[in-house]
């Protein structure tokens, strides 16, 4: 499980994402980022160097400018699946933390994600097409699994 993630902003990192030792999420602001760069989210996160809780308890605990970085319900129950096949994590075990790395730099808005102890990027090549079939399949009842960059099963002939 993810406990604590880098937060970028472009190519430069403004701030961490972390779980407290109270299972509460946290979020504070580089030092660097505040002598020389702008307030991401006013109405989220206080623009000091002090870890800060979100003032409010929706979004998983998230602040909701890094909340807004997530898919929405259908998204994340495609995200819960593949977690699921590839990692075998039960989605009740899956924090917000674990999502937003999960997402990486493939977040809707302008933010990315590192886990702190960041893998090499893959070039994993992610057929667009095939997801989409997937998808439907899902939507209609007929699989309860989605493979995301690998050799799928054959089905029998």
């Amino acid at each position: 499980m993810i406990t604590r993630l880098r937060v970028l902003y472009g190519d430069t990192q403004f701030g961490e994402l972390a779980e407290n030792g109270a299972g509460e999420m946290v979020f504070q602001y580089d030092r660097s980022w505040l002598a020389k760069g702008f307030d991401l989210a006013p109405a989220s996160v206080p623009f000091d160097g002090i870890a800060n809780k979100a003032a409010r308890t929706t979004f998983d605990g998230l602040p909701g400018v890094f909340n807004d970085s997530l898919p929405d319900g259908w998204g994340l129950l495609l995200m819960e699946r593949a977690l699921k096949k590839h990692k075998d994590l039960d989605p009740a075990d899956i924090t917000p933390l674990d999502r937003l790395a999960y997402m990486g730099h493939r977040c809707m808005g302008a933010f990315e994600y590192q886990p702190e102890l960041l893998p090499e990027k893959g070039d994993m090549v992610v057929d667009l097409t095939d997801i989409a079939e997937q998808s439907e399949k899902v939507l209609h009842g007929e699989t309860p699994e989605v493979y995301f960059g690998e050799t799928r099963p054959q089905s029998p002939s």
